[in-house]
């Protein structure tokens, strides 16, 4: 009988738990053993993050397993954000960009580190007919507060694109934009409007090269 509820009910896992500080009572084991998880996944999970401060019961353990979530990576990404000092990032929003298949630690490692994007040859032709061909680097940094459901760089990427185009296009020659280049950057980044709906705040865009092309209308 003893070594049956031993092997049944995890009373090596039990006292794991007790000496290190994450209580888990018998009855959350057997729980844990009746819904067939795996018991010390739950138990280990639940130790790391009481060890890092992170707020979670058994029971969310539990739930967000039962859902096909992935409960290390979730708690992974709070203990960075906490590191981080990261406010927008808590228990219910992480459980949900988990569930909405999105990988919450790179979001947490992209809010803390911004990535750099480049977008190479966006090409458009100025009224005086000479095609203008630019390539440029945007910042990006992730925002917490919109990532479930935001759009991804794609849309960043086609917006910018978009915008750089219509610069081009709205010259009357293509002097213009090889004399003042900033007028893209400031156009871009005073656009609000271009981050909206996405998962990113764009921090910054900067000119990689500019290339002037075809004489089209003389073509």
């Amino acid at each position: 009988v003893a070594i049956t509820f031993y092997s049944v009910f995890n009373i090596s896992l039990w006292f794991r738990a007790l000496i290190s500080g994450a209580h888990v009572t018998i009855a959350e084991l057997i729980s844990i053993t009746v819904k067939k998880l795996d018991a010390r996944s739950v138990v280990n999970n639940y130790i790391k993050a009481k060890k890092a401060g992170v707020n979670i019961t058994i029971a969310q353990i539990e739930n967000h397993l039962q859902a096909h979530g992935n409960i290390e990576c979730v708690i992974n990404a709070l203990i960075a954000a906490s590191s981080a000092n990261l406010k927008d990032l808590d228990l219910k929003t992480a459980i949900a960009v988990d569930l909405s298949g999105r990988d919450i630690n790179d979001a947490v490692k992209h809010c803390i580190m911004p990535q750099i994007i480049q977008i190479n040859d966006i090409t458009a032709i100025a009224k005086n007919g000479i095609e203008v061909s630019i390539s440029v680097k945007v910042t990006l940094r992730v925002n917490l507060k919109r990532i479930i459901g935001g759009a991804l760089e794609e849309t960043i990427i086609a917006r910018i694109s978009e915008g750089i185009m219509t610069i081009i296009g709205n010259a009357t020659t293509h002097n213009e934009i090889l004399e003042r280049p900033n007028i893209i950057t400031k156009t871009i980044m005073d656009n609000k409007k271009l981050a909206e709906d996405t998962a990113f705040d764009i921090l910054s865009l900067d000119i990689v090269d500019i290339k002037v092309g075809r004489n089209v209308g003389a073509e």
